[in-house]
């Protein structure tokens, strides 16, 4: 099936959003903004995942934190060559242009970049990560990490 994304915007917002998917939204206020997903993921009968794809290509994924009580939208993974940061960075982008992009700010971990804010993992701290193939960007995320458990 093919997902209805209709409402799904093209802006990367470092840390905060993909497509105007923003961390912290609720599966239900995911639904409302674009429909039914093409696949659902389920962890002990709570929501963990929507996955919304064009065709064989994903175009966005957006994944959410079970342990917190809301189960918020905790990573927002986007696939499509139209979504673009502020400094034109989109899947398809080469490292060149990456590096050119964020300089020194940049940290390379295994398949790719990521642009910390906060500590790593630590509570309230978020990330946007550039993923690789073949030296040009594949994907893009935005994440953080939640500490309202229970």
């Amino acid at each position: 099936p093919v997902a209805h994304t209709a409402s799904l915007g093209s802006k990367v917002v470092l840390f905060k959003s993909i497509g105007g998917v923003k961390l912290g939204l609720t599966p239900k206020q995911v639904k409302r903004m674009l429909g039914k997903p093409s696949h659902t993921t389920r962890v002990s009968g709570r929501i963990a995942g929507f996955q919304y794809d064009k065709g064989f290509q994903d175009t966005i994924n957006v994944e959410f934190d079970t342990l917190n009580k809301a189960d918020r939208a905790d990573g927002v993974f986007g696939f499509e060559k139209r979504m673009h940061t502020s400094r034109g960075i989109h899947p398809g982008s080469t490292i060149k242009q990456l590096k050119h992009a964020y300089g020194k700010s940049l940290h390379k971990f295994p398949g790719g970049y990521a642009l910390y804010k906060g500590k790593p993992g630590a509570i309230g701290s978020s990330t946007t990560q550039f993923t690789l193939d073949k030296g040009k960007v594949d994907m893009i995320d935005v994440q953080t990490t939640f500490n309202d458990i229970g």
